[in-house]
């Protein structure tokens, strides 16, 4: 009978445990670096543990949810910057330029190559490759950000690719997958 009652409180102690390593890892001078994932551990950890946690508060469309926080992620990156940090990118067009060149080249080709490792049948491997071709989003900046990394150059690849992404993407896959592309069109049509 009380293994059954300590049982039933781990996953609670779990929960608290993960909860005090990351407000120490928060806290401290040394680590304070990793506050952040450790707090994003710690949330994906009680919603695994309680999803009821999340379900009673979250509102039904998600959509509507996640625009929010997009909007405020990109408000909080933004508000980072000043004009400096663009006029210095501005001084190295050569990085912004490099970057889209491996956005357009080497990430599709990455999605090819780890498709065909993966043995993915030819549809899945053109979405793979579209899927690589596509310019980079917040996610990327976000990650940017919290490295410490030049936001702004971040900023600027990811406007570059969006802007260049409608003649891009579709002109990279069709090279990439010239042949696969036809056999999937044959079969649609």
């Amino acid at each position: 009978m009380p293994f059954l009652i300590a049982t039933a409180f781990l996953p609670m102690i779990g929960l608290l445990l993960v909860v005090v390593a990351a407000i120490v890892i928060a806290v401290h001078p040394k680590s304070r670096t990793y506050g952040f994932a450790s707090w994003v551990v710690a949330a994906v950890l009680a919603g695994l543990i309680y999803p009821s946690l999340y379900l009673e508060y979250l509102p039904t469309d998600y959509s509507k949810f996640l625009n929010i926080l997009l909007q405020i992620a990109m408000f909080g990156m933004g508000a980072t910057l000043t004009i400096e940090d663009f006029r210095r990118v501005l001084r190295m067009p050569k990085a912004v330029f490099i970057g889209a060149v491996l956005q357009f080249s080497v990430m599709p080709f990455l999605g090819w190559g780890l498709s065909r490792l993966l043995g993915l049948p030819a549809e899945l491997t053109l979405g793979m490759v579209l899927l690589g071709a596509s310019p980079g989003g917040i996610s990327s900046n976000v990650i940017t950000y919290l490295a410490k990394g030049n936001v702004a150059l971040s900023v600027s690849m990811t406007a570059v690719s969006t802007l260049l992404a409608p003649i891009m993407t579709p002109l990279m896959v069709y090279v990439m997958h010239a042949r696969l592309w036809r056999s999937i069109t044959s079969k649609c049509f």
